[in-house]
């Protein structure tokens, strides 16, 4: 073999060795983001809460917001959900689906906290079986 064939067999194996990395990076890094965000007050300009934090007395209704990507590749009726896990049992105490379509830009769930007792909670938002964000807070009674 000559050397300008050897040559160029060694830069297109190196070329595809490289680009392995370059594209698994790419794909990882610019994923989209999502947000979910839990809180009592609801802002009316845009999606999302105005007063997030991580305690919150239990005497007005709380609500998780899920914000999607606008670079997000929905699938036509896509489906995920919104649940809450109650930390001292472990148990799911609510639940909710979401049918996405092409032109969701957020989710608003009213949380049904005036009837959980004061404690510790998680708030998941999962896609495709993967839990994508999750929100601990905690709940005190007055």
């Amino acid at each position: 073999m000559n050397i300008k064939v050897k040559l160029a067999a060694i830069l297109l194996c190196a070329g595809v060795l490289l680009s392995i990395p370059i594209t698994y990076l790419y794909h990882h890094t610019n994923a989209p983001a999502y947000d979910l965000q839990v809180g009592q007050e609801r802002s009316f300009e845009h999606p999302g809460i105005l007063d997030q934090q991580s305690i919150y007395p239990n005497n007005k209704q709380l609500w998780a917001v899920v914000i999607y990507p606008d670079n997000d590749d929905k699938m036509p009726a896509a489906m995920s959900r919104v649940y809450v896990i109650a930390k001292a049992t472990s148990r799911i105490i609510q639940e909710q689906s979401l049918k996405e379509s092409s032109d969701t830009a957020a989710e608003e769930i009213p949380l049904h906290n005036s009837s959980w007792p004061s404690g510790d909670y998680a708030v998941c938002f999962e896609k495709n079986n993967h839990i994508i964000k999750q929100v601990d807070f905690t709940l005190q009674s007055l």
